[in-house]
């Protein structure tokens, strides 16, 4: 099973995981772990660490990216602290990018840096 899959079916079963990155990589890792053969009780620290030092289980910053990506095309999907996210967090941060001046348009159309070359003859 990939590891959108995964997601997808636990973020479907459970409500507390949609708000969760921790808890639900924590889930992720737990349905991979097992169809590894491994035992979840009976796993050690260092057998867990094995398994994500050899690349055995989804990396947690892809886990992340994959529940963004779910929930922003299924909104079933998302959680209580979406709509706040997306609405306050983002406002927050456009305001503090045009503080800096790195970001100062709010229309993408007008995002188009414009670059200059100049050729010279060697």
């Amino acid at each position: 099973m990939k590891t959108k899959e995964i997601v997808l079916d636990l973020l479907q079963r459970s409500t507390s995981l949609r708000d969760n990155d921790n808890r639900l990589t924590a889930n992720v890792w737990s349905v991979e772990i097992k169809a590894l053969g491994y035992n979840l009780k009976e796993i050690t620290a260092t057998d867990l660490l094995q398994l994500i030092a050899d690349d055995k289980l989804s990396a947690a910053n892809n886990i992340k990216r994959i529940r963004c990506k779910l929930q922003q095309e299924n909104e079933h999907l998302r959680g209580d602290k979406y709509e706040y996210k997306q609405r306050f967090v983002q406002d927050r941060w456009r305001k503090e990018m045009r503080k800096k001046e790195i970001y100062t348009f709010d229309n993408p159309k007008e995002w188009e840096t414009k670059i200059h070359f100049e050729c010279k003859d060697i």
